[in-house]
């Protein structure tokens, strides 16, 4: 039978960890925060830099099998251990660098430190934070029981990495499927939007610019509230869903923190994200909904204002075509992680259109059936990627006692 132990991690790593003096070498290779990705709790984008320009964090050398895990933002959870290939690597200060003792196996350690009792002891620490960290000191009082053994905690630790293995052959098969599923709305809109600009339309079709079909920031008298205080809806960026293309949500302010710092809209209208990455993503909607009809969002939407009510959802679904989002994305200007559509880009941009509204009601319709279809095998597919996310905290909560930490 197994004798089990349980311990503070202080003891059971030691004590010191070298730390780097930059004249010792030419250049490095570095390892930051950044550079784990938390999925896969691996090192994975780590770079080499040269001495003289040594970030002001670098601090840990590390070793094959060290355990290092990030203090910053501990809800996200990076922890990695030192493969052969990052051995006197240079860590951030941003980490905790834990060198197990000889009577401890690493992999062991590591799998506590992913545990879903280590990530509730973190967050508990950070709760409330406005900007959540931990030290050194915290990650070592955390309390972990083991076999005594090193040969059964290799055992155990090599029976959980097989299962954790599997499960992340399952994800990424889920992820692929779901990445297959989400390229059918591409193929949706294609199949009535096929043309590029200039094509030769189908007899009763012809192109018009899109400001002609859909006012683009329409200037036009605003609906006020009866009272400055009164609730107006509210729609931040985050509320647009850039699968489904509706709003999720509906915030409430009042009147008059709204205004000129946010963009104005009304029910019929469609809201169209211009930054990226929001508008690579397809960040679009119908407005509806709103109170009295009208709502306030954010800055960085552009408004297009059907000049009919039966365009409203043609000009929508030709706003999430892969094509007009491309096209718009060549045209972005402004600097790298604020660059947005340009409004006159957009207003002179051609759209096929058909001059019998009978066909557009019956195409948009047509769309709207294979959409709701879409819809839930999107649903479906996230579903199915959730539960094999979930496994891994399933497994590790299954082998491990997660009572150490409560007093």
């Amino acid at each position: 039978m197994m004798e089990i132990i349980e311990k503070k991690i202080s003891d059971l790593v030691e004590k010191r960890i070298e730390t780097f003096n930059k004249n010792s070498v030419s250049q490095f290779r570095y390892v930051d925060i950044s550079s784990i990705d938390n999925i896969k709790k691996e090192i994975v984008d780590s770079r080499e830099i040269l001495s003289n320009a040594a970030p002001s964090r670098a601090k840990y050398i590390l070793k094959e099998n060290d355990v290092i895990v990030s203090n910053v933002r501990p809800n996200l959870n990076a922890v990695a251990v030192v493969n052969q290939f990052h051995n006197s690597s240079i860590g951030s200060s941003g980490f905790t660098v834990l060198r197990p003792i000889e009577e401890v196996a690493s992999e062991y350690l590591f799998l506590n430190l992913i545990s879903p009792n280590f990530l509730n002891y973190v967050e508990s620490l950070v709760q409330g934070a406005m900007y959540p960290a931990i030290n050194d000191t915290d990650v070592k009082r955390f309390k972990i029981k083991l076999p005594k053994s090193k040969s059964d905690q290799q055992r155990i630790a090599t029976e959980i990495k097989s299962k954790l293995e599997k499960v992340e052959q399952m994800r990424q098969a889920a992820l692929k499927q779901k990445e297959a599923v989400e390229a059918l709305q591409g193929a949706l809109l294609r199949e009535v939007f096929p043309y590029k600009e200039g094509d030769e339309l189908p007899k009763g079709w012809k192109w018009e610019k899109l400001d002609d079909v859909a006012k683009i920031n329409k200037l036009r008298k605003k609906k006020t509230a009866a009272t400055p205080k009164e609730l107006t809806s509210f729609v931040p960026m985050e509320c647009v869903d850039d699968i489904t293309g509706k709003i999720t949500k509906i915030f409430f302010r009042p009147n008059d923190e709204l205004g000129q710092s946010y963009t104005y809209f009304e029910n019929g209208d469609i809201i169209f994200a211009k930054i990226t990455p929001c508008m690579q993503n397809g960040k679009c909607a119908i407005v509806s909904e709103m109170k009295d009809g009208f709502g306030y969002g954010s800055s960085e939407y552009i408004v297009f204002t059907p000049s009919k009510p039966i365009y409203t959802k043609w000009v929508h679904y030709f706003l999430r075509t892969i094509e007009l989002r491309k096209n718009a994305e060549d045209h972005f200007t402004g600097s790298a992680g604020q660059q947005r559509v340009p409004v006159d880009y957009l207003q002179s941009y051609k759209i096929p259109v058909p001059t019998d509204e009978t066909v557009i009601k019956k195409l948009t319709d047509t769309l709207d059936k294979k959409h709701e279809e879409y819809f839930k095998l999107i649903t479906q597919t996230t579903t199915q990627l959730e539960a094999i996310e979930a496994l891994p905290a399933a497994i590790l909560r299954e082998v491990f006692d997660f009572n150490a930490n409560r007093n």
